[in-house]
């Protein structure tokens, strides 16, 4: 079995720490500290989950086929079959992959969200006019301490 068959869903990146073509389902960062998901056999897949709670919740999701394959002090190595792959990976965290938008759905969101577009407040000014402007009497320097465009305080 190739883990590249659910690169549709999933995003699947080759393991950093094997050689050759081993792929590997990478989990959250924020979900469980790191699990990831890898083949295990013809018909099976594991999932390594470094945290016991995380753990647990998946043992009692009373998901069919899930097998303790290897128990530690934190952290489990937990099989099962290809078909529970996503209630196991909501379950632990797997990280699934970005929804890309079409070219036409991109000018949609691109033409609605233009009024949210942030622009140069300062557009056309120099800096000297800013800094002019940033230090007015209006907001609260006095007007005799405006020096070279810069404010002077008395020590």
């Amino acid at each position: 079995m190739d883990l590249r068959e659910f690169a549709d869903r999933f995003r699947v990146v080759r393991d950093p720490n094997e050689v050759g073509p081993v792929f590997m389902i990478p989990g959250n960062k924020r979900s469980w500290g790191r699990a990831h998901a890898y083949v295990w056999g013809k018909d099976r897949l594991v999932v390594f989950i470094p945290s016991v709670r995380a753990a647990n919740n998946l043992l009692c999701a009373s998901i069919p086929g899930l097998r303790v394959e290897q128990r530690g002090d934190h952290e489990h190595t937990i099989s099962f079959p290809v078909d529970a792959l996503d209630v196991v990976a909501e379950s632990v965290g797997l990280r699934r992959r970005r929804k890309q938008l079409t070219p036409e759905q991109h000018a949609v969101a691109v033409r609605r969200l233009e009024k949210y577009q942030f622009t140069a407040q300062n557009e056309g000014r120099s800096e000297a006019n800013f800094t002019r402007t940033r230090l007015s009497p209006e907001v609260g320097i006095p007007q005799g301490l405006l020096t070279q465009n810069r404010a002077v305080f008395p020590h």
